[in-house]
């Protein structure tokens, strides 16, 4: 699948932004639109369409009224194209439309992306005042204890994308007994690391987790342990342990 993590310069894989101001008109040389759930992904969606000519074109969708979010824009060729639609909430449906430049073409069949997870924690919005929102604020990476109390209880844990609503766009659960911690994008931008600790198997047990949203890339070993397989790079996580160092291509590490 498509590599997907926030702040990608994939074209196929960069986070929606705020679509440009103002609105396009109808074309009719986008058909034969539709969509369908990613595999694996159940909060993602994979729209395709057919377009009579070469152009630059984007996706754009809406879950919550007057507002329209991006895909990155993409070459389209003459024929049939594709679109990962990334950032759609758990349990909500989302109006989307082709757009190029001499206009637009809206489906009349909306995304309906998977309910939310058994076992999510769901957080609770107090206050918001969307006009004092930065531009590029759009999405907010953690870890949360699924039974709280956050690193005193036994998990498991969830690695989570939230909206600017509080609403998870993209979630992952780790089994019981092992915490996720330090969630950050890279410094790369193009995927997501975190640490994944467990108590109850040693040393081993310990990894570095590096992934795109829709794909794993792989967990390196702490250095206390022994590689997981056969040439992964091992990350300084000992550092870790005692809130010390970082490496600025790989991870950065902060005070528990």
């Amino acid at each position: 699948g498509d590599k997907v993590g926030p702040g990608a310069d994939d074209t196929a894989s960069t986070p929606p932004v705020t679509a440009p101001t103002g609105e396009p008109g109808l074309y009719d040389g986008f058909t034969d639109l539709s969509w369908l759930l990613h595999s694996t992904v159940h909060s993602f969606a994979r729209v395709t369409w057919n377009q009579d000519a070469p152009m630059a074109v984007h996706v754009e969708f809406s879950v919550d009224e007057g507002e329209w979010l991006s895909t990155p824009t993409i070459d389209g060729v003459a024929g049939a194209n594709e679109q990962l639609v990334v950032g759609i909430p758990y349990g909500m449906s989302a109006a989307w439309r082709v757009v190029g430049p001499d206009g637009f073409v809206e489906s009349d069949d909306p995304i309906e992306v998977a309910r939310i997870p058994d076992g999510l924690p769901q957080p609770r919005l107090e206050v918001a005042e969307p006009g004092a929102w930065i531009a590029d604020g759009n999405y907010l990476l953690t870890s949360i204890s699924e039974t709280g109390g956050g690193w005193s209880t036994n998990g498991p844990f969830w690695t989570v994308v939230l909206d600017r609503r509080g609403r998870a766009v993209w979630a992952s659960r780790t089994r019981p007994g092992t915490w996720t911690l330090y969630a950050q994008v890279s410094v790369t931008g193009d995927h997501i690391l975190f640490d994944e600790y467990s108590w109850f198997d040693g040393p081993q047990s310990t990894f570095a987790q590096r992934t795109y949203l829709d794909e794993p890339i792989e967990a390196s070993p702490e250095v206390l342990g022994p590689p997981a397989q056969e040439g992964l790079d091992r990350l300084p996580l000992h550092a870790r342990q005692r809130g010390l160092g970082h490496r600025a291509d790989a991870l950065h590490v902060c005070d528990q």
